[in-house]
């Protein structure tokens, strides 16, 4: 994927504002009021964004400055849930963040793995539960109307918190589980692989999401040192092109989780995010 292949340009209907890109800490009204004044009009919330006020507050706050949610972030740790009570605790904590999602009127919850058990160096055992845990969670996912959106992370976060670590692995995952199960699409942690001429364009039609950020060089930190479109390496519209080839129309989300850029306020943050996902992606 050297060169880009051609891609229409977007347009602002097109971006879900993931609200990790400000950080936690920020008041709601903050965050959406600065997306709604910009022309933003899609987010996708994560549960500390209305940890003060509930999902049903935080939906009404959104409806009043016009605003949807594509997804909300996220479930994990299934893959870690080694014991009885850490396994059911992983499970009634997604089924909550299925009927928060429901409040909120979004279409996935966005799920990661999680990494190893405490004591256990299988991978395999991990993923097996993260199967088990998705295809539990899905009935309660056709239950409220929210799909669940697997997530497949960079390999270097394997062990802590990304067992799922290549689409296709998260593919047959979620063919295993059935319609209820999508994918998200991460830019930022999928751009490497080699496979996704063939994954990507095979993983279309269950794409719930596709998430950009870019990968700096150096990267200092696996969770917090993501990049703005345009800083780093990622030829976003390649990987656009090959999912849209097949079919995707669906939002494209941006996700700048960095501890950088939330040193910003949040209306310079939006601007700068709106005009690089124009230019860049």
């Amino acid at each position: 994927m050297a060169e880009a292949m051609p891609v229409k340009p977007l347009g602002l209907d097109r971006l879900s504002m993931n609200l990790g890109t400000f950080g936690p800490g920020r008041a709601a009204e903050e965050v959406l009021g600065a997306c709604a004044r910009a022309g933003v009009r899609t987010v996708t919330p994560w549960r500390y964004n209305y940890e003060a006020e509930g999902a049903a507050a935080f939906a009404r706050l959104m409806r009043q400055h016009g605003l949807v949610a594509s997804s909300l972030c996220r479930i994990a740790d299934l893959g870690n849930a080694a014991t009885p009570i850490a396994w059911q605790k992983s499970l009634d904590d997604g089924r909550a963040t299925l009927d928060e999602a429901a409040e909120l009127g979004a279409q996935s919850v966005t799920l990661i793995g999680g990494g190893l058990a405490e004591g256990n160096r299988s991978l395999q055992d991990s993923r097996r539960r993260v199967r088990d845990g998705v295809q539990e969670l899905a009935l309660h996912a056709r239950k409220v109307n929210v799909a669940l959106a697997v997530e497949p992370l960079h390999p270097m976060v394997a062990a802590d918190r990304g067992c799922i670590s290549t689409l296709a692995l998260a593919l047959e995952l979620a063919e295993q589980a059935g319609q209820d199960v999508g994918i998200m699409f991460d830019c930022y942690n999928s751009w490497w692989d080699p496979a996704l001429p063939h994954t990507l364009p095979a993983a279309a039609p269950r794409l719930l999401g596709f998430q950009v950020a870019d990968w700096l060089v150096p990267t200092t930190d696996l969770v917090l040192d993501r990049g703005l479109m345009g800083d780093g390496v990622i030829d976003f519209r390649s990987l656009r092109a090959l999912a849209e080839s097949a079919g995707y129309a669906g939002p494209i989300e941006v996700e700048i989780l960095s501890s950088r850029f939330w040193k910003q306020d949040v209306p310079a943050a939006v601007d700068r995010v709106v005009e690089r996902f124009l230019s860049c992606c």
